[in-house]
């Protein structure tokens, strides 16, 4: 294993949407991070009667071996002694050496080019971001879903955002947002273009002709949920959410300099939010406010 090919990429983790996860990938490996300080690893592994079947052609999968974090620290998680996995001292020689090599080139550049949106039922465009895909053959595994998800635990209320919703906002938007497609949910999958316009694919509960349509980049909100609507209540309800989620929605590498100054300005209000997500931010426009927000996350955690 003296010579290897190592990939480094990024993937949107949905749905919910939780961060933009930063995936540096070995043939033997691979390790996973949404914030650049903690990552998982999961080794590539078989069993001991898989490697002796040669009939076998069960593709081999990924399980989990443990974490690692930036204080040098590598914990490992109970695995079964039947599976067959790499040995320590080859995941510490060779992934953990990638990571740390890697760490000042992050974030890494997005690979899932492959969307699956949800569909307005009366206009048939994308209403909010269901799930991503790296690889056209693997996107069949995700168009099970649903529904769409707005969290990923068991939030109440929009942190830091004044609101005056009487419900829980969370359940109110998903409702809502839910209400805007068919039953079962009309969603269809695109490849996004260089030029960030989507190229139909194959859909769920979606008609033949719409498969091989184009779309503009305008059609797909950029905050992987639209926002503007002709109803108030439902617009202010959307922009809530997107200020909430500021400090996740500035991982991603597609949004205009207008969206991204917005988040920043959302974001000042969720400093421990922004300390643990600021090292996957692909541009920072307005250094001073995120350089103070992150200063009064420190002393807020040293306190």
């Amino acid at each position: 294993m003296s010579s290897f090919t190592t990939e480094t990429y990024s993937a949107r983790q949905l749905s919910p949407f939780t961060g933009n996860v930063q995936i540096i990938q070995t043939p033997f490996a691979r390790a996973l991070s949404l914030d650049g300080n903690s990552w998982q690893i999961q080794t590539i592994c078989e069993s001991h009667q898989q490697q002796w079947d040669i009939n076998n052609h069960i593709q081999r999968r990924f399980i989990i071996y443990g974490t690692w974090d930036i204080q040098n620290q590598l914990s490992r998680y109970p695995i079964d002694p039947t599976l067959d996995v790499p040995d320590e001292s080859i995941i510490s020689r060779y992934l953990i050496n990638c990571i740390k090599n890697n760490l000042d080139n992050l974030p890494f550049k997005s690979a899932d080019s492959y969307e699956f949106w949800l569909l307005n039922k009366e206009t048939s465009l994308p209403v909010a971001l269901l799930a991503t895909s790296i690889d056209k053959n693997l996107i069949s595994a995700s168009s099970n879903i649903k529904r769409w998800r707005s969290r990923s635990g068991t939030e109440s209320e929009f942190t830091s955002i004044s609101t005056k919703y009487t419900s829980n906002p969370f359940i109110t938007l998903e409702t809502e947002i839910n209400k805007l497609t068919s039953s079962p949910i009309s969603a269809q999958w695109f490849f996004r273009n260089n030029d960030r316009s989507g190229s139909g694919l194959k859909g769920q509960t979606v008609d033949m002709h719409l498969h091989d349509r184009t779309l503009p980049s305008s059609d797909f909100p950029e905050l992987l949920l639209k926002t503007h609507w002709d109803n108030t209540d439902l617009a202010t309800l959307c922009n809530d959410y997107t200020h909430w989620l500021a400090p996740r929605l500035l991982t991603l590498q597609h949004i205009s300099k207008s969206n991204r100054l917005m988040l920043e300005s959302a974001a000042q209000h969720q400093p421990i939010e922004v300390l643990r997500y600021h090292k996957n931010y692909p541009e920072i426009l307005n250094t001073t406010l995120i350089n103070k927000v992150l200063v009064e996350a420190k002393l807020r955690i040293s306190s």
